[in-house]
């Protein structure tokens, strides 16, 4: 069930913090926030991946290296690998000023992907499972060959972890993410309200027993966990001046 995991069909895109569905050459205003210099030449993992849509708007416009997305639902995961791939192969190199020029929808629709697909492989690959106990063998809590990532993102996905593991399947998640980031690297977190857990919980009822099993709610409880986990608060973003990523 869709509503279980959260996979709704806007669910992570930042078309619900703007009230649209844009395109894929407008930018989602909460990748802006985050100072530019830690994403270019980045190798990022992207937890709760939804769509593809925050991994392709990463490769298009903030010069990442990489990404990797991960995702419990299957036809997200086959929606993310045609997105990216239809992102890429609207994107066309910029101008001298440096404006990004992108092909018309048509265009690619008309003539297909311009990017063989090992490039849109090596650029944006993405996988099937729950991040908490499924093991992608190339990433360095599986013993993989990955050296670890320089920027994991797990935006608007926590409360749904949190509803399917309670808080010792949160602290295993923080724990995962602290192998697989690099040293120095960073963590970006979007946690959802308490009052987004009862929403959740209104329209799903299984949800319930963990939901009321659950003692550490976002905010100081949370940051807390995080912290324990081996992060170190660095800024915040979103809320007020000041504010949200780790290391």
């Amino acid at each position: 069930m869709s509503t279980k995991t959260g996979s709704y069909k806007t669910y992570q895109s930042h078309a619900r913090h703007t009230g649209s569905n844009p395109a894929a050459h407008i930018p989602d205003p909460r990748l802006l926030l985050l100072p530019q210099e830690i994403l270019k030449d980045a190798r990022v993992l992207d937890i709760g991946c939804n769509n593809g849509a925050v991994s392709g708007h990463l490769l298009l416009r903030h010069a990442v290296k990489s990404v990797v997305g991960v995702d419990v639902d299957e036809k997200l995961i086959s929606k993310s690998r045609s997105h990216v791939n239809f992102m890429l192969s609207r994107v066309r190199p910029s101008d001298p000023s440096g404006r990004g020029e992108w092909y018309p929808v048509s265009s690619v629709r008309k003539y297909g992907s311009r990017i063989p697909p090992a490039e849109v492989c090596e650029r944006g690959r993405f996988w099937c499972g729950d991040y908490v106990t499924a093991i992608d063998p190339a990433a360095p809590s599986a013993g993989g060959g990955c050296a670890g990532y320089d920027v994991v993102f797990a935006l608007s996905v926590v409360k749904w972890v949190h509803l399917a593991h309670g808080d010792s399947g949160l602290r295993s998640f923080f724990e995962k993410v602290a192998v697989d980031v690099k040293p120095r690297g960073y963590f970006v977190l979007e946690p959802q309200g308490w009052e987004s857990y009862a929403r959740a919980v209104g329209k799903n009822p299984e949800l319930r027993g963990v939901f009321e099993g659950i003692r550490v709610r976002p905010g100081e409880g949370m940051e807390g966990l995080v912290a324990a986990c081996g992060f170190r608060l660095v800024r915040r973003w979103g809320v007020g001046a000041s504010e949200g990523g780790w290391d």
